[in-house]
């Protein structure tokens, strides 16, 4: 790429960013307010920031690792899944009438993981590093053939896209007994594990530090011009549309606030899920070697029709590997790590991964936990209608469930679009 071009990501004109200071369109004289400061408002506020147009981020909590402060966008394994995510309970909750689905999650989500691609390769890798990103190598491991009914779509629209663009995939499949005894010794990974594994498949997957990313993400917005206001909303943002626009100038409001959508939207469909990971330290000791790949072993059934528990074993850096997955769909207190469901994950991973056993928890934080913002009708990207068609500015982008690093960059390309749309309308 020559140096005398922009660095830019994305497909179209609302998905082209920069991650140089200064935004990548010429300044318009409107004015946005984002209400989230979780990975899908700062991505979102990136967006509308290389517009050109001028963004205010209000939060009630903002990513702060000097303060100790941790967002669920931060403790998130960040491993880019195509959807449906294999770790637990899906994302894609409603299969009919529903604000999104499984075709927008994986257009979300394949958009996202072409600027994580393109992140990695701009200005000599430096964006990448600054952001914690690194492709990686994912192997997933099943206990039946891809062809079974709990693989077989999610392996097709995979094998689809990577014979778009098979450099960025690098698929392959393993599933004849010779080349699978290779694999699985090459991984380390146990045969018999479960009622035994049968096929492996691997591709190429991002994967992100997302203590680092998150920070990368306050300084980029901050450094493009964003101003960042601390304020916890109560109510509905209906009811407050009028007042928010008067003190915040705003010509548009996006309402990526997670969790906060209950209270914001009067949403009854979004819920917490409790989501959790063991921390290990990705260095040599004794037979544990270290780990440059991800494994996945995701919810299926097994040969006795059984569902059988995730293992996720995911190098989130070169320092750390993330072991999960805890998923409890019931509003509970914060875990303890040697709470039996935790200690369930590092039993699960050992038996998968025997060299495992050797690995060392991380001194600091061994086991980060989070609520997820889940929503019985799916991702809700979509403008605010219970005025009319035009009866409200408002833009929703929130229940990504713990899909978040997956679908930003595609769910914020949406949202913009809807942004520009409104813009492109008379004020009330």
């Amino acid at each position: 790429m020559s140096r005398c071009r922009p660095v830019t990501y994305g497909r179209g004109p609302e998905a082209t960013i920069t991650p140089k200071p200064t935004p990548n369109q010429a300044p318009t004289n409107k004015r946005i307010l984002v209400i989230g400061g979780g990975v899908i408002g700062l991505v979102t506020s990136w967006l509308l920031l290389d517009q050109g147009h001028q963004v205010t981020i209000l939060a009630h909590d903002w990513s702060d690792l000097k303060k100790g402060v941790k967002l669920p966008s931060q403790v998130a394994g960040a491993l880019w899944e195509y959807p449906p995510g294999g770790c637990g309970m899906t994302e894609i909750q409603a299969p009919g009438n529903a604000h999104s689905t499984l075709e927008d999650y994986r257009k979300w989500a394949v958009e996202s993981f072409d600027v994580y691609h393109q992140m990695a390769v701009a200005d000599g890798g430096k964006d990448a590093e600054a952001f914690g990103l690194h492709i990686r190598s994912l192997d997933m491991c099943l206990l039946n053939p891809v062809t079974h009914e709990d693989h077989r779509d999610k392996f097709e629209g995979i094998k689809r896209e990577s014979e778009k663009q098979p450099h960025l995939w690098r698929l392959k499949v393993y599933n004849t007994e010779p080349e699978l005894e290779k694999k699985l010794k090459q991984i380390g990974v146990v045969k018999e594990y479960d009622t035994g594994i049968v096929t492996v498949y691997e591709h190429l997957a991002p994967t992100i530090d997302s203590e680092k990313g998150m920070e990368r993400l306050m300084e980029l917005v901050q450094m493009k011009g964003a101003r960042m206001v601390t304020r916890e909303l109560q109510g509905d943002l209906l009811d407050q549309e009028i007042a928010l626009r008067h003190e915040f100038k705003a010509d548009a409001i996006v309402n990526a606030s997670g969790l906060g959508s209950v209270e914001l939207a009067s949403d009854c469909q979004v819920f917490p899920v409790r989501g959790g990971v063991l921390r290990v330290r990705n260095e040599v000791h004794g037979h544990f070697t270290g780990l440059d790949r991800s494994l996945l072993l995701p919810a299926q059934h097994n040969k006795d029709d059984a569902i059988a528990d995730v293992v996720y074993i995911v190098p989130r850096s070169d320092e750390t590997i993330v072991l999960g997955s805890i998923i409890h769909s019931e509003e509970c207190t914060d875990l303890l790590i040697d709470d039996p469901a935790v200690q369930g994950v590092r039993h699960r991973c050992t038996s998968f991964l025997p060299m495992l056993k050797d690995a060392r928890l991380c001194e600091e934080n061994p086991f980060a936990q989070g609520l997820r913002p889940f929503s019985h009708l799916n991702v809700r990207v979509e403008r605010e209608g219970r005025k009319g068609p035009r009866g409200s500015r408002i833009i929703h982008n929130y229940g990504h469930g713990g899909s978040g690093w997956t679908l930003a960059f595609g769910c914020a390309a949406d949202c913009v679009s809807l942004v520009e749309e409104v813009l492109g309308e008379e004020p009330e």
